[in-house]
């Protein structure tokens, strides 16, 4: 485990990418910005914590993050990029409303997935941009909606 200190507001570029037996890690709350590739290749990660202040996950963030199975976008980070490309152990995603661009590949090979939690509408969900490949090798999944479900 490792635990950020709350005077930390970012993670660099890659400072935890293949730290194999990382399996959880708790970031301070003064954390506003989680780097591209920070968390990338820590097979072992199952659990982080992350304070309600972030506003960025970078570019493959948390890929390759195999057994990391649920996990929550604080509610100020409005763009997510291939920021869980091969997460292949990761069933549900919560989402808060104010998600407006879902990137290239941010959902690639998420093969287990099976719900995406999106506290917005249906009508919302709608209006968020989703790039190329958004969700290529995903399976069947559910959007939850504040007023109803999408099935993929």
């Amino acid at each position: 485990m490792i635990e950020i200190p709350d005077s930390v507001k970012r993670v660099g570029t890659a400072a935890f990418s293949q730290c194999a037996k990382l399996a959880s890690a708790i970031c301070g709350k003064n954390m506003t910005e989680i780097s591209m590739e920070t968390f990338s290749g820590c097979v072992e990660l199952t659990e982080i914590s992350l304070p309600e202040g972030l506003t960025s996950i970078g570019y493959k963030a948390f890929a390759s993050c195999v057994k990391l199975t649920e996990f929550t976008v604080p509610d100020g980070v409005t763009y997510l990029d291939s920021s869980f490309t091969d997460c292949s152990g990761l069933k549900r995603i919560t989402l808060s409303a104010g998600i407006n661009t879902l990137g290239w590949a941010t959902f690639e090979n998420c093969s287990s997935l099976c719900e995406i939690i999106f506290k917005g509408t249906v009508k919302e969900w709608g209006e968020v941009y989703k790039g190329y490949g958004w969700d290529v090798g995903t399976g069947e999944y559910v959007i939850t909606c504040s007023d109803g479900n999408i099935v993929k």
